[in-house]
Formats: C-alpha cells, sequence, structure tokens
C-alpha cells in the first residue's frame, strides 16, 4: 500500500476490532455490546465517508484494500446473531434438488 497517514492506520486497526469481536466474541443475548460496535462502525464509516472530498488514488485503494480485509475476517464466522441461516441452507437444498 502506498505511504498513508497515522490516522488511516488507527481507522483501519479499530475497525478491523470491531468487526473481529462483531464476528467472534459478541454472542446474541449481548445486547449493549453489539449495538455499541455496530454504530461505531458506522460513525468510523460516516467519518471515512466525509474525507472523500480529499480522495486521492493511494486512498481508495487503502480503503478498498480494508473492505477486503474485514470481509475476509467474516468469511469463516458462524452468523450467531440469527438462527434462520439453517432454513436459507435447507431453501437452498430444496431448491438444488
Amino acid at each position: 500500500m502506498l505511504k498513508q497517514t497515522p490516522s488511516r492506520y488507527v481507522l483501519l486497526a479499530l475497525s478491523f476490532t470491531l468487526y473481529l469481536s462483531m464476528a467472534y466474541g459478541i454472542e446474541r443475548h449481548q445486547t449493549l455490546p453489539l449495538l455499541a460496535s455496530y454504530f461505531t462502525l458506522f460513525f468510523l464509516y460516516l467519518h471515512i465517508i466525509a474525507q472523500r472530498e480529499k480522495t486521492d488514488e493511494g486512498r481508495t485503494k487503502f480503503w478498498i484494500g480494508a473492505a477486503i480485509l474485514f470481509r475476509a475476517v467474516l468469511l469463516f464466522a458462524v452468523p450467531s446473531l440469527s438462527d434462520d441461516f439453517y432454513r436459507f441452507i435447507w431453501d437452498g437444498r430444496l431448491l438444488a434438488a
């Protein structure tokens, strides 16, 4: 990645930590930590979007790489906030049959 400001790395580390905790650390019944993480991530997103006026090529590539990293964190997480995913698996198998 190109040379970035330290604040971008702080935002990246904070977002990564929050995504990691939401995916693997917060249980379904822990409403307050879940909402706190969710709204913190939302406000971080708003902050990043508000800085969009100063967009340069390196900044865009940095956040696209970060978005891929965030999705990779969630790749192996079990969807613990909803038990409805078993129905989706069943629906998929039903359609495949």
